[in-house]
């Protein structure tokens, strides 16, 4: 530029890349971008990542992830090898962010204070829950005993239907066992002589 000032292809050139950092407010991101590195323990910005310790390496990966803009974010164990002051920091950091934030943790308390909404898949079955971990933790409890509730009401239902068929079947094997009685002619011991009509019966004398 300095060389050919007057050179209109770079001048709009110049205003076209000046416009597209305005839009992505990439002027700003420098000082974003040393913000975040400090707040989560890299001061050197100028050291190369193949000089940097495991844990820094983590700690720069981290702060791309949370600095590079996306609809989710994805993080494992985030709070692992943090002091308090970090997770403090990041707790706020995430709740203003926009977007979805899926977290693979055992911090419960940075979990609780991060989350508003937790699925649960449970056995194939997939619950949601609106509010944090301890909100999430009440509301299964409270679904684990509606569940509970629910099958001892149905386990009662079948024991119920069980005895009832019992007694059904006992009450028809002793009606079958009646009618037999009644109506088998061999069980009828009758004079030949005699003679039967309705509910009367007796026999003719001789002759």
């Amino acid at each position: 530029m300095k060389k050919t000032p007057d050179d209109k292809t770079l001048i709009d050139k110049q205003l076209d890349l000046m416009n597209k950092m305005n839009a992505k407010n990439a002027w700003e991101l420098e000082s974003q971008v040393k913000m975040v590195l400090t707040k989560l323990g890299v001061h050197d910005f100028k050291a190369k990542i193949g000089t940097l310790s495991g844990g820094q390496k983590k700690r720069v990966a981290l702060a791309q992830a949370l600095i590079t803009p996306c609809d989710l974010l994805i993080l494992d164990e985030p709070t692992n090898h943090m002091d308090n002051e970090t997770i403090d920091w990041m707790e706020s950091y995430l709740k203003q962010r926009k977007g979805a934030l899926i977290m693979i943790t055992h911090d419960r308390y940075f979990l609780d204070n991060v989350s508003n909404k937790t699925i649960e898949l449970d056995h194939g079955d997939l619950f949601s829950y609106d509010g944090n971990y301890t909100l999430f933790v009440e509301k299964k409890i409270e679904r684990q005993q509606m569940a509970e509730s629910m099958e001892r009401k149905r386990q009662n239902l079948y024991r119920q239907e069980l005895a009832w068929i019992k007694r059904g079947a006992k009450a028809r094997s002793t009606s079958k066992r009646l009618e037999y009685s009644v109506s088998n002619p061999a069980r009828r011991k009758l004079p030949s002589t005699g003679w039967r009509s309705g509910n009367f019966s007796g026999s003719l004398p001789p002759g």
